[in-house]
């Protein structure tokens, strides 16, 4: 009998990545269920997020653990901080929409900010071999994701602005947080022998873009 080990092996998890969020993009299209939708986000993100890393796990790789620890922390105290100040990204708040807020974040922020992170250090590590483009790279792709995220989960009611719309300094600053981030991820020698971070922000990202232009 095959045991587990055997079986994670033959999962396709970039087929499964796209199977989710297919069904979650035709359900939100579908607004009759769009509220059922809205009450499994969460879940479906801490689903596909587990499927992201499983093959760190199989890799063992603890200094990708390290470094993912660090960034769903520090990320997540940095929306702590923006939240309860406005100063950082500038005035907004969440809802329960993501779940159960902690200091008025809920913890969900910072895992999928993580895996956002995790996705530009794995890209730009893809797109080229030099650390200069590298950070480069990152430096654009958390703004680039969070501009076509934001019209999205603001019609969604994951968070609100004050004034309806983000500033600039919301996106100036997630350039600069990735930045420091992917400087991290390339200082310890992060890498990861699958694509499937970049592909799940390319997954996320894709999905997003499609609902910008429907809500």
């Amino acid at each position: 009998m095959e045991g587990p080990p055997g079986i994670i092996a033959r999962l396709n998890f970039f087929r499964g990545l796209a199977i989710i969020y297919a069904v979650g993009l035709a359900g939100h299209l579908i607004t009759p269920l769009r509220p059922l939708m809205l009450a499994i986000t969460p879940y479906v993100l801490l689903i596909t997020g587990g499927i992201v890393l499983v093959p760190v796990i199989k890799e063992r790789n603890w200094r990708v653990f390290a470094w993912l620890l660090g960034a769903g922390v520090i990320t997540f105290f940095i929306e702590v901080v923006g939240v309860s100040t406005g100063k950082i990204f500038g005035s907004y708040s969440y809802t329960d929409v993501l779940g159960a807020r902690v200091l008025g974040v809920p913890p969900l922020i910072g895992f999928n900010w993580m895996l956002v992170l995790f996705g530009c250090g794995n890209l730009a590590q893809i797109i080229s071999q030099r650390a200069a483009l590298r950070i480069a790279i990152a430096i654009l792709c958390a703004p680039l994701f969070d501009y076509v995220m934001e019209p999205v989960a603001v019609a969604f009611n994951y968070w609100g602005w004050q004034g309806g719309a983000p500033p600039m300094q919301n996106y100036i600053i997630w350039g600069l947080i990735s930045g420091v981030m992917c400087s991290l991820y390339l200082l310890f020698r992060c890498n990861t022998q699958k694509a499937l971070p970049a592909y799940y922000l390319a997954i996320q990202l894709a999905y997003f873009f499609i609902l910008k232009f429907i809500v």
